[in-house]
């Protein structure tokens, strides 16, 4: 199995910025973390037919959560509300079979 790491760096403008990704495999880990450990923001990924998959409101700082979920297809990732328009460094890690 291979762990296939997708990073971003984006920068929020007037609080919100997305980008899109596409993969398969499992999703293990998605981790948010801004330039400045106070700043508060909303993350979603939502697939290719406009369907929520993962849903983060009001968090703070680092945000890193590991879990499994299943990912086929071209993805869209959603920082909105963001507190302070500052860059975002966005880590999604996939395992591919």
């Amino acid at each position: 199995m291979l762990n296939n790491p997708i990073h971003k760096t984006l920068t929020a403008v007037s609080g919100s910025v997305s980008t899109t990704f596409s993969t398969h495999g499992l999703c293990h880990q998605i981790l948010v973390k801004p330039t400045t450990s106070s700043t508060g923001y909303d993350l979603s990924i939502t697939d290719s037919s406009s369907l929520v998959i993962f849903n983060r409101t009001d968090e703070v700082g680092t945000l890193n959560d590991l879990l499994t979920l299943p990912l086929s297809g071209i993805y869209t990732v959603s920082i909105d509300n963001a507190t302070i328009d500052e860059a975002f460094d966005v880590l999604v890690v996939v395992r591919n079979s």
